[in-house]
């Protein structure tokens, strides 16, 4: 059970992480906005702050329901839910931005949706709506797109070391085309020989690998604030 908790809390995190899928760096061919791959979003939002899961999970959003709380969960787990028969774990999305508590209010939304292996509902103040985003393939990918959209890029992710691009070079060129952007760099490398052999400055913001869900999470939410 402890086990089932666990990863319960990790597919909570994941909701609120965008993957990047790593498909290689071709970055040879001719790039087509058109061809790049829209994700869609459901976007909704905790104390204020967006979130998002990929509408492809979704199975459908229901208004909040009396929660039954179950003994010796964690701490991100509310309790379980029935619909139509079938029992499904609630997570808290505010427990993991560490967001306060507050009661449940007539409002509040609860997005059924498919992870992994299971369903599970995750409590929301309020949906915002549908929104699709352009998925960049490789590195020369984003940074086309990087060029080319007008929107606030709030946070870029990268690794440290990649094919053609270093996450360093990429972000080099991303900041004169959108200077508010913050980085964060990840690398199965320490902080500490990344600084030594000079890739990175001892100031920057990193995140050594592996590291959970969770964990991510806490450290965009510390990036942004910064």
């Amino acid at each position: 059970m402890a086990e089932r908790f666990s990863e319960l809390a990790a597919v909570g995190a994941e909701t609120a992480v965008m993957r990047r899928r790593n498909n290689g760096m071709s970055g040879s061919s001719p790039w087509d906005p058109a061809e790049q791959t829209l994700v869609q979003l459901l976007v909704f939002t905790i104390q204020g702050q967006s979130c998002a899961v990929a509408l492809s999970s979704v199975i459908r959003v229901l208004r909040a329901v009396e929660i039954t709380p179950l003994p010796k969960a964690p701490e991100s787990f509310l309790g379980l839910i029935n619909v139509r028969g079938e029992v499904i774990p609630v997570l808290s999305l505010r427990k993991q931005f560490r967001f306060p508590e507050r009661p449940l209010e007539l409002d509040d939304r609860l997005i059924l949706a498919q992870m992994r292996r299971r369903r599970v509902a995750l409590l929301a103040d309020a949906i915002v709506g549908v929104v699709a985003r352009s998925e960049a393939e490789s590195a020369p990918d984003a940074l086309r797109l990087a060029a080319d959209t007008t929107s606030l890029i709030h946070l870029l992710l990268t690794d440290v070391v990649m094919p053609e691009f270093s996450g360093r070079e990429v972000a080099e060129r991303v900041k004169p085309l959108h200077p508010e952007t913050k980085v964060l760099y990840m690398s199965g490398y320490t902080d500490s020989a990344i600084v030594h052999h000079g890739v990175l400055d001892p100031d920057t913001a990193y995140l050594q690998k592996p590291f959970t869900p969770g964990a991510l999470l806490r450290k965009v939410r510390e990036v942004l604030a910064n």
